[in-house]
């Protein structure tokens, strides 16, 4: 059904007008609708002021909904949902609340664009170990190797479900599952699969997770959320809140027993409703038809890709091990010169300056055209074989 109604859907974006948008899992294009629910929000709250002090009772249940329509989108209970500003701000108040001893290890991979400097940092600081894995296009070895890292001193094993730089979709349930059996701790960031593909954290079986709005979900910038399984929580040791959640009884303050502790606030709660209604829009089309029609576009890309000897790619070729992004090298050519030229020749918007890699990073949300892709490909074939 999203097939036949692609061209209809792509008229919702005004920004896909004059150029071609690769750069989706950098800042994504919002949706006319989106954007008009976020202007009747902000509005709203122009018109008629403060709305959860001059109309508590309409504001205040809007907010629970909407926090649980978040929740809901991801496979979780409300109380496990935690308002952040994104992944890195959820992430700091996982490790931040962990009691680490001296010599506890942490496992990341080599592509963690938002949590390898906080664990570089906090390892430093409580003079922990740090582990950085490979990253491997065969599922069954990359499960491997996260085993074999494992010791006695693992404490937590931290990862991208899609990583950042080289788009490897990891097997995030089976590295879960069996740091659960070892009682090890397990966080993932889910920026680059959340919205493009479905996601149940419950089944899972993460015992952190972090969410954001700006990349796949299509939403406002910025808004994120942190996921705290209800039976992980003991394991986080945080008893300092903000009195923003913190409930007053005569002088001392009680602590929220659930995820709820880690909010701090205040929040845009315009952009919070408006992340909200971008996630029903997202649902309306169907997550499931967005990420076949998703795999369908990277894959046309990968065999295109492939078809070029100059090129080298960095994302796994089978769509079991990568998610919405493609990420290549021209053997020869600067990755920088070359996204600029397509940007100036061709108003094409493709990611160069990556962390991690030297190479080009393509985004593929799921309203592209395969003649964008086909004009991507032959763009880069251009500039290769000096044929302009």
């Amino acid at each position: 059904m999203i097939n036949q109604d692609i061209k209809k859907i792509r008229e919702d974006f005004p920004l896909i007008k004059d150029r071609l948008w690769f750069q989706n899992g950098f800042v994504s294009a919002i949706p006319t609708p989106v954007m008009n629910k976020q202007n009747e929000y902000f509005e709203e709250l122009y018109i008629n002021g403060p709305m959860h002090l001059l109309y508590p009772e309409i504001e205040n249940p809007r907010r629970i909904e909407s926090v649980k329509n978040i929740a809901k989108f991801i496979g979780a209970e409300y109380s496990e949902i935690a308002l952040t500003l994104g992944v890195s701000d959820g992430f700091l108040k996982v490790i931040n609340s962990i009691n680490w001893n001296e010599d506890d290890e942490i496992i990341l991979t080599i592509d963690e664009a938002a949590i390898e400097n906080p664990c570089k940092m906090l390892a430093d600081s409580r003079k922990l170990k740090l582990k950085m894995v490979p990253l491997v296009d065969n599922i069954s070895e990359q499960i491997e190797i996260f085993k074999n890292a494992i010791s006695k001193k693992t404490k937590l094993i931290a990862f991208s479900h899609v990583t950042t730089d080289s788009g490897h979709k990891l097997p995030a349930k089976e590295i879960c599952d069996f740091a659960k059996k070892l009682s090890i701790l397990t966080y993932v960031d889910l920026a680059h699969s959340v919205g493009a593909m479905p996601i149940n954290v419950t089944e899972m079986n993460c015992d952190f997770a972090s969410i954001l709005s700006y990349k796949w979900t299509f939403g406002p910038y910025s808004v994120g959320a942190l996921y705290v399984n209800k039976n992980s929580l003991n394991r986080l040791q945080h008893d300092i809140v903000s009195g923003r959640v913190g409930i007053h009884e005569g002088e001392t303050m009680k602590i929220p027993q659930n995820t709820k502790k880690f909010e701090s606030g205040p929040w845009c709660w315009p952009l919070v409703h408006t992340w909200s209604y971008s996630l029903d829009y997202l649902s309306e089309k169907g997550i499931s038809s967005i990420w076949d029609r998703t795999k369908l576009l990277t894959q046309m890309l990968k065999d295109g890709l492939m078809k070029i000897p100059e090129v080298k790619m960095f994302t796994p070729y089978q769509s079991q091990a990568s998610g919405p992004l493609v990420t290549f090298k021209i053997q020869n050519f600067n990755e920088e010169k070359i996204g600029k030229q397509l940007k100036t020749q061709y108003n094409i918007d493709i990611k160069y300056n990556l962390d991690s890699i030297k190479g080009l990073r393509a985004s593929i949300p799921f309203f592209m055209l395969e003649e964008e892709i086909e004009k991507l490909l032959n763009s880069l074939k251009t500039i290769i074989y000096n044929k302009n």
